[in-house]
């Protein structure tokens, strides 16, 4: 492995901005409207730069052609030195579950990797006449990891609060927050900061809701001082030993409300071997989210069912490789697929945090 640090690497800094009104709505009642923002600025992050390559030089293509009952020149030129070709690495055990599962990058790792081009990476490659930096920029590694100054978050919300100063024996604070935070990158914290894109061709897709990311919270805290003791409703004579004990007691509330963190619809990466988190592709509308009890446990969607995803009608039949696909899709109550995984060449269409988990 590889690490490397951008010469220019620097501190990263936070900028907070806010912009608030007060206003007095009665003698013991105020409410505070308020912005309150930040921004995350030259964040750490670490990231391999050695995404496998499988749009540029033909691969994609000879992939889909094995995958699909067909012979592929570029695949036998680079099997051969291994004794095998388009039709043998269909049976071959080591090989199956990268065309039964539309992994195509993973395939290219492989065939560059020293595990079978020993004693260096993409030696197999040069064998066939390929240059050894055929699927990745330095194939003599298994990554290079950059760290640099590209990570970036912002924080923007809508803050109010009610406060009813102590009257009457009861004082009251309520709060509502509208907010989004968004990040280029993982929330929290690593030793390392590594966190691969999903794809160096557009490091925008990586934008998404970080996880600590509510976006109404709403909070209600309250105490009441009991009618008790000496000058209140009850035991307003008493005095001494028996006034303090019956006079002092209060009791309080605290209310508490969040919508649900975001959530990701997984599935297969047909891209490359990144270890971002890979989307699934919607088809369909998706049914609103609700908790409900079943037998053995609770369900969100409810009514969904798992299915066999489309794409593996495609698979050839040869080899067995249509039967050991593992690849499922998610369909509606009628069966009609909604949510399914990405083919070869391709990441998934959804966006990260596209959902909403339940509230709490």
């Amino acid at each position: 492995m590889l690490y490397a640090y951008n010469s220019g690497l620097r501190n990263p800094y936070i900028q907070n901005f806010s912009f608030s009104i007060q206003r007095a709505l009665s003698d013991n009642l105020s409410l505070w409207v308020s912005y309150v923002g930040s921004t995350g600025n030259k964040l750490v992050r670490s990231y391999d730069v050695d995404e496998i390559n499988i749009l540029n030089n033909g691969f994609l293509k000879a992939y889909q052609t094995v995958q699909t009952d067909g012979d592929s020149p570029l695949i036998d030129a680079i099997l051969a030195p291994i004794g095998l070709n388009s039709t043998t690495v269909r049976s071959n055990s080591i090989f199956q579950g990268y065309f039964a599962n539309n992994n195509p990058a993973g395939l290219a790792a492989l065939l560059e990797s020293s595990l079978l081009s020993a004693p260096v990476g993409g030696r197999l490659l040069a064998l066939a006449g390929l240059p050894e930096n055929y699927f990745s920029v330095n194939p003599q590694f298994a990554g290079s990891v950059m760290t640099d100054n590209t990570g970036h978050s912002t924080y923007h919300s809508l803050e109010i609060e009610l406060n009813k100063r102590l009257a009457d024996g009861l004082t009251v604070q309520g709060s509502y927050v509208f907010s989004k935070v968004l990040g280029s990158d993982s929330a929290g914290d690593q030793a390392i900061f590594f966190s691969d894109y999903r794809t160096l061709r557009n490091e925008n897709l990586d934008k998404e809701l970080l996880a600590f990311n509510h976006e109404n919270v709403f909070k209600v805290n309250g105490l009441y001082e009991l009618p008790l003791g000496p000058g209140k409703s009850l035991g307003r004579g008493s005095h001494g030993v028996l006034g303090r004990v019956i006079g002092g007691w209060q009791t309080g509330a605290i209310f508490s409300y969040f919508t649900g963190a975001p959530i990701s619809f997984t599935g297969a990466n047909g891209l490359n071997t990144s270890l971002a988190t890979a989307t699934a592709t919607e088809v369909g509308p998706m049914p609103g989210g609700s908790v409900q009890k079943v037998g053995s446990g609770v369900v969100y969607y409810p009514g969904i069912t798992q299915i066999t995803d489309p794409s593996v009608a495609n698979i050839t039949t040869l080899g067995n490789l249509r039967a050991l696909s593992g690849l499922k899709a998610i369909a509606n109550q009628s069966g009609t697929p909604i949510l399914v995984n990405a083919l070869p060449g391709q990441l998934g269409g959804l966006a990260l945090g596209t959902g909403t988990a339940p509230s709490t």
